[in-house]
């Protein structure tokens, strides 16, 4: 299994925790457009891109 680093599409709880954040408040951010949106990959699975995620916390470090 890969580690959190290592992915390149990670889900909700993974995404937060790799930024920092709760799954709570990570999916607020999401929802009020203040952080990435996620990528569908199935109609039940949406991953969001750490280059993404990545891109985002460096702009707002």
């Amino acid at each position: 299994m890969k580690t959190i680093t290592e992915q390149r599409g990670l889900r909700a709880q993974a995404a937060a925790k790799y930024c920092g954040l709760g799954r709570s408040t990570f999916l607020r951010y999401v929802s009020e457009g203040k952080a990435p949106q996620p990528r569908k990959l199935s109609p039940g699975a949406v991953v969001w891109l750490r280059d993404e995620l990545d891109k985002w916390l460096e702009a707002a470090a």
